[in-house]
């Protein structure tokens, strides 16, 4: 069986934000860690962005060449406005002989690329014929214009037809040509000069020469070697041998490109641009910082303002525009505020005798896994500053989930329960307690620590507040209390009042009056065990008039002026202050100040008082109240220690499964839920001195107790109820006793 019923008690830019506005690295810890966030990762000490960064583009140290850009990660190819890349280099698919209009597309021996078009092209001095080159100063053929040929036994010498060839000139075939520059009659008749890929054949004083074409060049230097690859290079684009071989265009915060054998900057890096258009410096100006040219060239952010990532917004920590986000571990927060915009109304924690005083800075952090966040800020002593944390939308300081407000002392801390990938806001202030504003920096440290449990997850009770108004006014409450009916009724009091109310809410009905009994019958305490209903006495003394049963048909009728369920061989040591079943038994915790007792009570006693048993006392613990119980253990919560404590039901061992909270000595409500039925809760959801409901997992053999709070409303510490439904869809119940509201989460 699942043991759920509770003994019904009284229950701020990553890291560092810079004050220009950019991201910097939070301090490291202990081993000088750089904590980045926002996607990027520290190398070499700094924060940087390795999808777009060059020097470490998709890791660390991993640098991409001149020339190429760092996209997703891969350093990638960047060529100038009107160049492709083919092949790994970039080229002008207008004019590049071997890109014609298409990467590969070669245009043939004679060609010219014109507009993306192999077209035929002759040298200076020749002319297109048919669609070859003819020189018409010496070609018989075509002798001073195309198709103007020399009759038979001519020769064409200097565009003329003649009978002979002039000085300084050999007749070749017709042709009277200088043997010492003739291309095709190098130093003697039919002796041509051969060309090779991306180079032409020239006759320089009687010889073949082999020369680079316009744009090309031989960088390799195997030009007319065998297997040489002729004038290999693209000079006119390529940006590592660009105009000369040998010249790379290297830019500051920019990938070079090469245009027609001359240095362009062909893209800035990723936040810089080239605002002055002078490509000797690069592109100067930081577009993602510059508040005279934010984003864009020009674009001048208004009087105030900063430029964070290429967009204009207030100082840092101002407003939700800007919040300062924070990393795990220490951050050092610079911020830049003027204006208390959300901490208009002070916060919970906040004494009312002080107000917040000056601006709020605002700060952000985003969970990376379901988990508890722990926080501690930290500040002067003998100053009072105010922190808040909220769940809601960056602007609406409420509800907080974790607040504090110390003027000794030289810490603020507190802890919430967070979700993956949930952002929380924090909002810290100055208060009017003294004249010394809020420290410029100060620092904050986050710790995360993964939760094995996590509300509504697994079986453990949501962390949605519903309110259900009681319609009630100036009620002290000590005890909450919910029978099992899913549309039945949720039951409320103290010393002198019993109330209960349907649980979709009503009107409250007075049972203490329908009833007929009263403050003598009254205490801290009451139980529901399947259809009975029991008070517990708050008296000190006497063995009887301690467990009184009020209704044995689930409050259908009343027992007039109750009848008492036990009778004690000897006076209990205390009243009781914790009450739970087990199904067999009813179990009672005394509220001790020198040694605590459990006692029991059979349940569906046919003759009472039925006769109590001892089961024990627990020397080691006192002032101890509200209590549960599973097929192994009792749990109880103890002022004296300010324990959440689990007792052994065999050997009365305890163990400590929480220390360190602060706990009501009055009342505290405690319940437990085994969700796998295993005889050993799963989870103990108890209630402190604070409006706050915590919970606590992990209890298993060999297994570290987690605990964290689950909801917190009110501003007062006298709110003490806490009931449990174990349903198809567990629940808690409370009591606000600041808005006479009952409290429902799930």
């Amino acid at each position: 069986m699942r043991y759920g019923f509770v003994g019904i008690v009284a229950v701020a830019l990553v890291g560092l934000a810079g004050c220009d506005g950019g991201e910097t690295p939070a301090d490291g810890g202990a081993d000088g860690a750089v904590a980045c966030s926002g996607g990027q990762e520290a190398c070499d000490g700094v924060c940087v962005d390795t999808d777009t960064d060059r020097a470490h583009c998709g890791a660390c140290g991993n640098v991409c060449e001149d020339g190429e850009v760092c996209a997703a990660g891969s350093c990638e190819l960047s060529c100038p406005a009107g160049q492709t890349a083919c092949g790994g280099t970039c080229h002008d698919l207008d004019t590049d002989r071997a890109h014609c209009g298409g990467c590969g597309t070669e245009c043939g021996s004679g060609e010219i690329c014109a507009a993306g078009s192999c077209e035929v092209s002759c040298p200076a001095g020749q002319a297109e014929c048919d669609g070859t080159c003819h020189d018409t100063m010496s070609d018989p053929a075509h002798c001073g214009g195309c198709g103007m040929a020399c009759a038979a036994g001519e020769v064409c010498m200097a565009g003329a037809c003649a009978t002979s060839c002039g000085a300084g000139t050999t007749e070749c075939s017709g042709a009277c040509v200088d043997l010492m520059t003739s291309p095709d009659h190098c130093g003697g008749c039919d002796a041509p000069c051969a060309g090779d890929v991306g180079a032409s054949g020239l006759c320089v004083m009687g010889a073949c020469r082999t020369v680079c074409d316009e744009g090309t060049g031989d960088c390799n230097g195997d030009l007319s070697s065998t297997g040489g690859d002729g004038c290999e290079t693209p000079i006119a684009t390529d940006p590592m041998n660009c105009g000369v071989c040998g010249r790379a265009c290297v830019f500051t915060n920019a990938t070079g490109g090469c245009t027609s054998g001359a240095c362009v900057i062909a893209t800035c890096d990723v936040g810089f641009d080239d605002c002055d258009m002078d490509a000797t410096n690069g592109c100067e100006t930081d577009i993602a910082g510059d508040a005279a040219n934010c984003g864009t060239c020009g674009t001048m952010c208004a009087s105030g303002e900063v430029c964070v990532t290429g967009a204009c917004m207030p100082p840092p920590g101002e407003d939700c525009r800007n919040p300062i986000v924070l990393a795990a571990g220490m951050n050092t927060v610079n911020w830049v505020a003027s204006t208390n915009d959300y901490l208009t109304t002070d916060p919970e924690c906040l004494s009312t005798s002080f107000d917040v005083d000056g601006p709020d800075v605002v700060l952000s952090y985003t969970a990376t896994a379901n988990s508890e966040v722990s926080w501690t800020l930290t500040k002067p002593n003998n100053v009072r500053w105010v922190a808040s944390v909220s769940d809601a939308a960056c602007g609406m300081a409420t509800p907080e989930i974790s607040c504090d407000s110390q003027f000794g002392g030289t810490e603020l801390s507190g802890s919430f329960l967070a979700a993956a990938g949930t952002t929380y806001y924090f909002y810290v202030a100055d208060t009017d307690s003294s004249a010394d504003p809020l420290d410029n920096p100060f620092t904050i440290d986050i710790t995360e620590t993964a939760a094995p449990c996590f509300p509504g997850v697994g079986g453990v009770v949501g962390n949605t507040i519903t309110r259900i108004p009681s319609g009630l006014s100036f009620l002290t409450e000590y005890y909450v209390a919910a029978d099992d009916a899913p549309g039945g009724f949720l039951y409320f009091g103290g010393t002198s009042d019993l109330w209960r109310i349907p649980k979709a809410g009503g009107v409250a009905e007075d049972v203490e009056a329908a009833a007929g009994i009263g403050s003598s019958e009254l205490g801290y305490e009451m139980l529901i065990v399947g259809s009975d209903i029991f008070v517990v006495n708050d008296s000190t003394t006497g063995t009887t008039g301690k467990l009184i049963r009020i209704s044995a048909d689930g409050g259908a009728t009343w027992i007039a002026g109750g009848e008492d369920y036990a009778l004690f061989p000897t006076a209990p040591n205390d009243d009781f202050r914790g009450a739970t079943s087990d199904g067999s038994s009813i179990f009672l915790i005394t509220h001790d100040t020198v040694e605590t007792e459990i006692w029991s009570v059979p349940v569906g006693a046919v003759v009472v008082p039925a006769p109590a048993t001892l089961v024990g006392t627990i020397p080691t613990e006192d002032t101890c109240s509200g209590l549960a119980v599973d097929g192994s253990f009792f749990y109880t919560v103890c002022a004296d220690s300010d324990d959440l404590i689990r007792i052994d039901r065999s050997t009365l061992a305890v163990t400590q499964l929480f220390d360190g909270t602060s706990v009501s000595s009055t009342r505290n409500g405690v319940a437990v839920d085994d969700n796998d039925m295993d005889g050993v809760a799963d989870v103990v959801y108890w209630q402190d001195a604070e409006e706050r409901v915590r919970f606590t997992c992990g209890l298993g053999a060999g297994r570290t107790p987690f605990t964290a709070n689950l909801g917190t409303w009110g501003s007062g510490t006298s709110n003490y109820g806490l009931g449990f439904l174990d349903g198809a869809t567990p629940m808690l119940w409370s009591y606000d006793d600041d808005t006479e509201d009952l409290i429902r989460l799930d």
